[in-house]
């Protein structure tokens, strides 16, 4: 699990980019899981009505690049994956 101040810069972030009404924002992967290893990476899944524009994605992408969070993080627009990836991902997420 994250701490509580690397959740808090994440979600600044994605809510600075995103509308909450128009997209659900989650971590998925390896840090859902109780016994992950120190430094792997953070993955976190967008999904919303429309499928995100490549510029607000890419502001994203940059200002989590810029931020002092200590894990190399992907950003993975879930509108734009496979059914199959998406429901073995949604299957252990936590919601930001």
């Amino acid at each position: 699990m994250l701490d509580q101040h690397t959740l808090s810069i994440l979600t600044s972030i994605i809510h600075k980019h995103l509308d909450d009404s128009t997209y659900k924002t989650f971590i998925f992967g390896s840090r859902t899981q109780p016994k992950h290893r120190k430094f792997c990476d953070l993955d976190v899944g967008i999904m919303g009505s429309t499928e995100l524009s490549a510029s607000t994605l890419l502001q994203i992408k940059e200002d989590l690049s810029n931020s002092d969070i200590p894990y190399l993080i992907d950003v993975v627009d879930f509108r734009a994956v496979s059914k199959d990836f998406r429901e073995k991902a949604l299957s252990n997420i936590i919601s930001l």
